[in-house]
Formats: structure tokens, sequence, C-alpha cells
């Protein structure tokens, strides 16, 4: 499979300095975060501590609802459950 990477333009330096000042993190996160939308104090305070009303709905997801029901049933039954995810669950 052929893979392509979108490199993102260099955020301007008075938003990372100004982002970096406000939130205390270096350059290179402040970078990071406006790249991807996050410019300013609040924005940065909502990534980083989500309020439980900002997260989605995880039964959106699809089966979400068959994989909680095994997950009780295993409970209830007393059996071992093992949970696997990738880096970044």
């Amino acid at each position: 499979m052929k893979k392509s990477w979108n490199i993102k333009e260099q955020a301007p330096a008075d938003k990372v300095k100004h982002l970096s000042e406000a939130i205390k993190v270096n350059d290179v996160i402040a970078n990071l975060l406006i790249q991807r939308g996050i410019e300013d104090y609040n924005q940065a305070k909502d990534f980083f501590r989500p309020a439980i009303e900002a997260l989605h709905n995880p039964f959106w997801r699809k089966d979400r609802e068959k994989a909680v029901k095994r997950i009780v049933d295993a409970t209830q039954n007393r059996e071992k459950v093992l949970v696997f995810g990738d880096y970044d669950v």
C-alpha cells in the first residue's frame, strides 16, 4: 500500500509564541496544536482537560453494544477478559 504524507506548514511565529507562553509549553508543542486548530488558552484547556459533556458518545461506534454485552456477560460468568488496543487507545 502506498502511503502519502501531508506535511503542514509551520504556524506563524507570533501565534506559536503567544500560545507557548499562554499554556507554558515549548514552541514545538504550540506549533503542533496550532496546526490542529487549537490557537488559544481555552481551546488548549478543552483539548487537554475535556469535560465529560464534550466527549463523543462511545455507542456511536459500530458494534459497541455487542462489545459491552460481551464484557458484562464475561464479568457475570467470572470469565477472564483480555483488553487489547492500539498505541493510542
